[in-house]
């Protein structure tokens, strides 16, 4: 599995996720620097892009559609 390279069955920091992000570097230059993104919300974006950007936070449809239109939908129970 991999062969003589570990690479395509690890990970590697820094290239992928909010890393690896283009908006990581749009929010960090200095032409968005003045735009007062709290820095909860930028913690947020960088786990959202880390987690593989998904969109939607549940598979029930109904609240697919919920979130769709902006609403809030409770965390998956836990199982």
């Amino acid at each position: 599995m991999g062969g003589a390279s570990i690479s395509q069955i690890a990970t590697h920091p820094g290239r992928l996720g909010a890393d690896a992000s283009p908006l990581t570097r749009i929010l960090d230059d200095a032409n968005h620097a003045g735009i007062g993104l709290p820095e909860q919300a930028r913690r947020t974006l960088y786990l959202w892009m880390d987690a593989n950007v998904p969109f939607y936070g549940t598979y029930d449809r109904q609240e697919q559609l919920a979130q769709l239109q902006g609403a809030l939908i409770p965390p998956p129970k836990s199982q």
